[in-house]
């Protein structure tokens, strides 16, 4: 019976468990485990990345950081500069350039003044950045540009769905735009019936199409914004026709749920049309905690897919024909000529579906071993040979830019010079003679002015810089010494023209430190650039936002929650340029993991012990997620579930620790209640709740004991028969166990009409004598209650006579028998012995409560402590009784024995005489004094009439009386010839 309980009792938990994993494996595939497996994947980021091969070496980010702004201005910084900083990239070898930088605004004609004849101003010229950074990207021949292909919808996996209205939503000026919106769809029609308006001018397209694409209303209208809009929408358009077959590629069947624009922010036309490719920078996160943990790979748009920025750039670097590319469902490949790449993506599920085509962005590096001072995104690209972040300042780029610039300053002031001192103002001189006032001849003159005026139009990047520079120093060292010559002519007049000679003493002084200094800005400028070309030769740039601001672009992710949004595209293009990267595992491995390890988990709960489950279990998860972190995701590059199997193996315990924590209460209510009806309550509680205690064990301890008997009981059982006898031993046995629980007692067992308890185990009790002595009193007070309220009267005359014996002592304590199963918590030694032949000595002393003088000792010292310890309430009135030195049978040791009277009077008001006339007895017959021992005897029967006192000393005196060897032998001892 008890195997086949066991065994129900494990299925029903294998089946409570395994309901559990069915609910854990439910709530996964619902998404209700999402916020804790996103948590998941950022450890995983950012903690296993031992077998990352690192970023690419062929990345390079020119860096937009806040020392550019500080020098070369606030964003947005004019086009020409932007134009001068793609041919210094150009010029450095930079073979591919991604700007992660929305030009979708022209930028107005700068007027600028040319330097004129004579350092004087020249006419105003018109700067059109616009046109100079086109032409820059046009002959470097590998730019990708950015393209805001803003989605239709923002969707995220546990929130709704909000317009996006390709940017123009949410303002009032926004909203007026929005009556001036031309959809693309219809420009596309438009320019598709007339391929002619691809190539005539943007005022021409605009002006033959705002009859057919503006209400009549705004087309009557020539100028305003609706019109400036209109170009915008045209120029869009032909920005995307253009590169519809260098930058997409067909949307393919399967592929409708992946991202969706309607309306994208290209490049203004003049940059697009030269660039080599577009590229998408517009992304989301899809998770609603804000981190941005995927992006898309392709967004569509009229029918075509256009990638990512990074997938563009790469693509695009690597010499990747995008007729070749094939897009399915959950992956792109890519074919990079000795070698093809699949670009695995994932959906999402949103509010209003699915969105597919998602990306996990994989970094190169975890952040196990970042050094302390950089942030999060600085390190997966960081360059461990160089010790240094793989990126460029931007400012650095542009340096020889502002070097050009401070050279052209010194030129205009090397220009100054020449015109001031040795063009004009010469007081003679005999290598002037043909050119009065000059110190050149008029042929030199000329020759002078005309380089002067030619370099002051070139800069040092110009192939002619060289020649007319040193035409330039060749000049100066040529006439400095007819320089000379007049300011000594001027000095030694004495009286001349003061102006002119310091006029020439500056000059003297001013030329080499400004041709000096143009040296040393050439110098800069040549070290730059071959620092610049060691480091991007070759290289993929991309140029984009690290500085903080209001324009910043940064995004939180699992390795920082402030990461600047181009690094997003160069993880995508470190994906492609290496092919590492993190795939999906599938759905199906997934659910597998969930059943076996939440099994392993029901397993745990149904084998271990309570105390070990937990430990195990949360050991298994440990270990899983160690599993999944350092071998599956590190090693393999796969994306499993994480929370789902920690889950599911948790839900597996508790539901095993739900019906285990039922079955064992209940029965743990059961053995309280068996157990409460041997220990007080109180008792019960605390070895409940503190299982450490080891009080089952056998132990020696000192206890009291106590056994009760009923006078003369086995007669009244046979006259009563079982049923009555039965009866009157419920009521009699019920009332008195609770007397004794209430004391503190701990039962042990009945025998017949005897009680046995025993105080201080199993726990403690420094009080145990005195305890035990108020608990007596208590019974015989009790029972004297029952009798005279006539609860026994069947009994007969009186009712119920009970007989106490108590024993203080060292005794074994514990469970005996074979625990668990089959033992009896109890007490073995000579103190249990005594207390039972003390309980049966009653009989031949006459008494009701006979105690040991150990107990008595013990009562005395506990019951003075309690007093002090302000629990005088607790401490029982003790008042003794001697009746002699007693040896028990089968012991050589007499014993000092005592009647407990307490505060019980049983002779009333003559209690303390009965008490002193006993002394007298006692005292003589141990003195040997029989004839007082007799005087005594005599007395106490005429006060107190007889008894088994009286009986048991007569019988000794007169056998010792009969012995010869009395005098030796006599020791004032009584035994007992009965146990």
């Amino acid at each position: 019976m008890l195997f086949r309980g066991r065994v129900k009792t494990r299925r029903t938990q294998w089946g409570l468990g395994l309901l559990s994993v069915l609910a854990a494996l439910t709530l996964h595939l619902l998404g209700g485990l999402a916020w804790l497996e996103r948590l998941t994947l950022d450890w995983r980021a950012q903690w296993f990345g031992a077998s990352s091969p690192g970023p690419s070496d062929q990345l390079v980010v020119i860096a937009i950081d806040q020392g550019a702004l500080d020098t070369i201005g606030r964003w947005p910084w004019p086009r020409g500069q932007l134009a001068m900083i793609i041919r210094e990239l150009k010029r450095a070898g930079a073979k591919t350039v991604a700007l992660d930088l929305l030009l979708d605004d022209p930028q107005e004609v700068l007027l600028t003044r040319a330097p004129g004849a004579a350092g004087g101003a020249g006419e105003l010229q018109e700067i059109d950045g616009d046109a100079l950074l086109a032409e820059a990207i046009r002959d470097h021949g590998g730019v990708v540009l950015a393209t805001g292909f803003q989605f239709t919808a923002e969707r995220d996996e546990e929130g709704g769905t909000a317009a996006a209205d390709a940017g123009s939503a949410g303002t009032a000026e926004n909203a007026r735009r929005g009556s001036w919106r031309v959809p693309l769809t219809k420009v596309y029609s438009e320019l598709a019936q007339k391929p002619a308006l691809m190539e005539v001018g943007i005022n021409d397209a605009v002006e033959q199409l705002r009859g057919k694409l503006l209400s009549k209303e705004l087309a009557s209208i020539p100028k305003g914004p609706h019109i400036t809009r209109l170009a915008a929408e045209i120029g869009s358009a032909r920005v995307l026709m253009r590169h519809a077959r260098t930058s997409s590629v067909p949307s393919p069947a399967g592929m409708e749920s992946i991202a969706v624009s309607q309306e994208p922010s290209t490049p203004v036309e003049v940059l697009g049309v030269g660039a080599a490719r577009i590229g998408n920078v517009t992304f989301d996160t899809y998770d609603p905690d804000g981190q941005t943990r995927r992006i898309p790979l392709w967004v569509m748009h009229h029918g075509r897919l256009w990638p990512n920025l990074g997938l563009a750039a790469a693509m695009l670097h690597r010499g990747v024909d995008l007729s070749t590319v094939m897009v399915t469902p959950g992956k792109t490949e890519i074919d990079l000529g000795e070698q093809k790449r699949t670009m695995p993506t994932a959906p999402a599920r949103v509010s209003s579906g699915v969105v597919d085509g998602l990306h996990y962005v994989t970094w190169p590096r975890s952040l196990v071993d970042k050094p302390a001072e950089l942030r999060g995104w600085q390190w997966p690209f960081y360059d461990e040979k160089n010790g240094r972040p793989a990126e460029v300042a931007i400012g650095r780029v542009y340096q020889p830019t502002d070097l050009n610039k401070r050279i052209k300053e010194n030129l205009a002031q090397v220009d100054r010079v020449f015109r001031l001192a040795v063009l004009s103002g010469a007081t003679g001189g005999a290598e002037a003679k043909d050119n009065a006032g000059s110190l050149l001849s008029k042929g030199e003159a000329r020759e002078l002015t005309g380089v002067l005026e030619q370099l002051s139009r070139l800069t040092s990047d110009d192939d002619l810089w060289a020649d007319y520079y040193g035409a330039v120093k060749q000049a100066w060292a040529d006439v400095q010494p007819r320089v000379k010559g007049e300011l000594e002519a001027l000095q030694s007049r004495g009286e001349g023209d003061r102006e002119r000679a310091v006029l020439l003493r500056e000059a003297l002084g001013a030329m080499p430190k400004l041709l000096g200094e143009v040296d040393q800005g050439l110098r800069q400028i040549a070290m730059v650039r071959a620092e610049l070309k060691r480091l991007l030769d070759g290289k993929l740039c991309f140029v984009g936002w690290v500085a903080t601001g209001a324009r910043a672009d940064f995004v939180s992710t699992s390795i920082d929650p402030r990461t600047p949004g181009v690094h997003l595209h160069v993880a995508v293009a470190n994906a492609v340029l290496t092919g590492f990267q993190k795939v999906q595992g599938p759905a199906w491995l997934d659910t597998a993991l969930v059943l076996i390890i939440g099994l392993s988990g029901t397993f745990i709960g149904v084998r271990a012990s309570v105390v070990a489950a937990p430990i195990i279990t949360a050991m298994v998860i440990a270990a899983w997620f160690a599993i999944a972190g350092l071998i599956i995701w590190d090693r393999w590059g796969v994306i499993v579930s994480v929370s789902g199997p920690s889950a599911s193996a948790f839900f597996g315990l508790v539901g095993v620790f739900v019906h285990r924590l039922l079955v064992e209460q209940a029965a743990r209510r059961r053995t309280e209640e068996r157990f409460k009806s041997r220990v007080a309550p109180q008792l019960v509680d605390i070895l409940v709740n503190n299982p450490e205690m080891d009080t089952m064990k056998p132990q020696r301890r000192e206890l009291s004991v106590m056994f009760t008997d009923l006078q003369g009981f086995t007669t009244t059982a046979e006259r009563l028969g079982e049923v009555k006898t039965a009866e009157v031993l419920a009521r009699f046995l019920g009332t008195m166990t609770d007397v004794v629980l209430a004391h503190g007692a701990t039962f042990d067992k009945y025998i017949g009409d005897a009680i046995v308890t025993f105080w201080g185990a199993p726990i403690e009790n420094e009080y145990h004598a005195a305890d035990a002595c108020k608990a007596v009193l208590e019974m015989i007070r009790t029972l004297e209650q029952m009798n005279a309220r006539g609860e026994f009267d069947e009994v007969g005359a009186g009712g119920l006579v009970m007989r106490v014996g108590l024993m203080a002592g060292d005794v074994m304590v514990g469970d005996f028998g074979a625990p668990p199963k089959n033992s009896s918590y109890t007490t073995l030694g000579d103190t249990t012995n005594l207390a039972a032949r003390l309980e049966g000595a009653n009989k031949v002393f006459g008494s009701r409560i006979l105690v040991g003088q150990r107990l008595r000792d013990m009562a005395e010292v506990h019951a003075q402590k309690l007093v002090e310890a302000g629990q005088g309430k607790r401490a029982p009135v003790l008042k003794w009784r001697r009746l002699g030195r007693v040896r028990v049978k089968g012991k050589l040791e007499p014993i000092t024995v005592f009647e407990l009277v307490g505060d019980l009077q049983p002779k009333g008001e003559r209690t303390q005489a009965w008490i002193d006339l006993t002394e007298k007895l006692v005292g003589a017959y141990e003195r040997g004094d029989f004839d007082a021992c007799d005087a005594a005897i005599m007395e106490y029967q005429q006060n107190f009439g007889d008894s088994p006192l009286l009986d048991l000393y007569r019988s000794h005196m007169i056998e010792w009386a009969s012995r010869v060897d009395r005098a030796e032998a006599f020791d004032g001892c009584v035994e007992l010839k009965e146990k």
